[in-house]
């Protein structure tokens, strides 16, 4: 029959009786059952329950009364093993019955050094029992038996998973008494069922102990949910579908406009309150949640009590049973009203400045301050103006670059221009020319600025880019008619000089030659008044011939350009100490207007060498270049920084040479570095 202590079960006595005395006939040790040994079963037994049904240390300290008792000895312990402060082996005194008690006793078995107990320790640990008399002790034992009027002493180890942790010990005052194998065997066994003990109240204990942490765990874990409930912003929902059961946290029921008990937790009726715009997609993404494990994440309007929408960010996790099904979800509200608001704000900003960038008739620009012009934005005018569309100019590398298509000839200056602006930390301004996907020559008007990090580290430029290239040709068609009108009253003035003024003054010459023969009958004085006004009369047949020669030089019209840029040439070696070359492929005519465009200019040219370079070589080349005329002019000059200068601003003729060009859709370049001379570079189309 079996016993419930504290729950668990142990045998009665007498059945742990009669297994005792059936397990020690069974090994052959007891051949006579006597009183004595029936006794002993018994107390055995008795201790045994003891140390099941009590507290570990109520029931060790009744099991050795129950044990000492009909063995017949006056004392009966158990010794607890510990280590001093250096690991030495110590034991100390725990447990104890006796009648004869006495505190100095209890005192004196206490700190018990394993020097002391000698070969006893080496027996204990090596899991024997050792019997003691008084007469066959050691003198340090005699001395500690004496103390305490021990006669003999009997010890067993106790273990504990393998560890020697203590010592059963019965003592008699009175007699140095033996101990029969049984008797030995019980004892040991005893002393098995105490270790076994405390073995079971180590578990019990460790098991109370994480019993109370987890309880503690919970407990707190509990408390800080419901610390991050009262304390978030957020609304916390909970809804198990199994039980019907929905939660809402009190911070949802403000995000409404309600108060808790206002209104029911909803359940069924939830996506009611959805905004009409919202709710299908929301339960869509609901279902998909539950039934797809898609995670669930979702922006809608919920109506608040005022009647207003406002805007939510929900999410949630479901935890599924091993069937599918749903058991539960739960997750949290979120109020980002403001925010949305002000994204949406921007959103329509960002719509409003797209729409006006998109129409704009220029390219609006964001693109690295590179060779290449590495674009990161263009609008949609980019492909207008240039044939290319913006995804072409992206990537890395993309299918093509900015920078290719500018003009080979204005690269070089457009992006020094850029440049100084940058340097002085200025908006920069440039037109230049580019050749489009239709392989298309266009004029470009550009402005931009820097964009600086933190730091104050260039990191882009921005801008805006025109289609100028109806203004330039307009101002092409305008120059060609002014400088066709120049040249035609040049002509004019020359023809009337030529033809008028200086046949005037020639007939006058000749009538004057027909006096000669009669000078001589004047006076002194009449004859020198005579010379002088003949002289006089020569200078300015001379000198009308001269203006009517540069007003239209007659070998322009007559020889035509080649021979006119020799004779030019000829003057100036003329007239300085410049050595001069030239050099010219051009074999046919030109037309009259880029003759006289070319030949104006070359003049300009070839006179600021004279008055300002202090040059010592010319250089001019008249050459055709597949579809163009190149006229080039070099000097060895003191030459100038163009950096630091406005060629078109500040003299040198060169507005009038930049616009004579211009006026034949050509470009003109000047490049000069000082003391290293000065290149004046025109370049005409020829047209078909």
């Amino acid at each position: 029959m079996l016993i419930n202590v504290k729950g668990g079960y142990t045998l009665k006595p007498v059945i742990l009786y009669f297994y005792l005395s059936n397990l020690l006939f069974d090994a052959g040790q007891l051949k006579t059952t006597s009183q004595n040994t029936d006794d002993l079963v018994l107390g055995v037994a008795n201790a045994t329950n003891a140390l099941i049904a009590e507290s570990l240390d109520l029931g060790i300290n009744l099991a050795i009364k129950e044990l000492s008792q009909p063995l017949g000895v006056d004392a009966g312990f158990v010794t607890v093993n510990h280590h001093d402060d250096q690991g030495g082996f110590l034991t100390s005194m725990k447990y104890a019955w006796t009648p004869h008690a006495r505190a100095e006793r209890y005192a004196r078995n206490q700190n018990v050094k394993g020097e002391l107990l000698g070969e006893i320790l080496s027996s204990l640990i090596k899991g024997h029992h050792y019997e003691l008399v008084y007469s066959q002790a050691n003198d340090d034992l005699k001395t500690h038996m004496g103390f305490d009027g021990s006669k003999s002493v009997i010890m067993f180890p106790i273990n504990v998973e393998g560890d020697f942790w203590g010592i059963l010990g019965l003592v008699d005052f009175h007699q140095e008494r033996g101990w029969s194998d049984p008797e030995k065997s019980l004892l040991h066994s005893f002393a098995n069922s105490i270790g076994n003990a405390v073995c079971r109240n180590k578990l019990e204990e460790s098991l109370e102990a994480l019993v109370a942490e987890r309880t503690l765990e919970l407990q707190n874990s509990r408390m800080r949910f419901q610390l991050a409930i009262e304390g978030s912003q957020d609304g916390i929902w909970d809804w198990q579908p199994n039980q019907n059961k929905a939660y809402w946290s009190p911070r949802m029921f403000e995000q409404l406009g309600y108060g808790p008990d206002e209104i029911p937790v909803p359940k069924d009726n939830f996506f009611d309150m959805l905004h009409p715009d919202d709710a299908t997609e929301a339960r869509e993404r609901f279902e998909r949640h539950m039934h797809d494990r898609v995670p669930y994440e979702v922006e809608f309007r919920l109506k608040t009590k005022s009647g207003e929408y406002r805007w939510f960010k929900s999410t949630g996790q479901a935890l599924w049973a091993d069937d599918g099904s749903v058991v539960r979800i739960v997750g949290s509200h979120e109020d980002i009203h403001d925010k949305k608001m002000a994204e949406l704000d921007v959103k329509e900003s960002h719509r409003r400045m797209n729409n006006l960038v998109n129409n704009l008739p220029g390219m609006v620009y964001r693109c690295l301050n590179d060779q290449e012009w590495t674009m990161q934005y263009l609008n949609g005018a980019c492909e207008a103006i240039t044939g290319y569309t913006s995804d072409e100019f992206y990537g890395d590398p993309g299918d093509v670059t900015f920078g290719e298509l500018i003009h080979v000839d204005d690269r070089i200056d457009m992006w020094d221009q850029v440049q100084r602006a940058l340097k002085a930390n200025e908006s920069f301004r440039v037109i230049y020319r580019i050749i489009d996907k239709r392989g298309k020559e266009k004029w470009l008007w550009e402005q931009g600025n820097g964009v600086y990090d933190e730091n104050g580290e260039l990191s882009a430029l921005e801008g805006c880019i025109f289609d100028i290239s109806p203004v330039v040709r307009n101002q092409e068609l305008q120059h060609q008619a002014i400088y066709k009108a120049e040249d035609n009253e040049r002509r004019r003035i020359a023809a009337d000089i030529h033809d008028g003024l200086q046949q005037t003054l020639s007939v006058s010459a000749l009538n004057l030659q027909y006096l000669e023969d009669e000078i001589s009958g004047l006076t002194e004085s009449s004859q020198e008044r005579y010379a002088k006004s003949k002289e006089f009369l020569e200078q300015g047949i001379a000198e009308t011939r001269s203006i009517a020669h540069r007003l239209m030089p007659k070998s322009i019209g007559e020889l035509g350009l080649v021979r006119a840029l020799q004779d030019l040439i000829a003057q100036v070696e003329s007239s300085s100490a410049i050595e001069c070359k030239y050099y010219s492929n051009l074999k046919g005519r030109l037309s009259t207007d880029m003759e006289l465009g070319l030949y104006r200019t070359a003049q300009e040219a070839l006179n600021n060498v004279i008055k300002s370079s202090h040059a010592t070589h010319v250089n001019v080349q008249l050459v055709k270049v597949k579809n163009d005329i190149q006229l080039m002019i070099e000097d060895d000059g003191v030459g100038f920084d163009k950096n630091k200068l406005d060629l078109y601003e500040t003299g040198y003729g060169l507005t009038g040479m930049k616009n004579r060009i211009a006026a034949l859709s050509g470009s003109l370049t000047i490049d000069s570095r000082p003391d290293h001379g000065t290149s004046v570079i025109a370049l005409v189309p020829l047209k078909e």
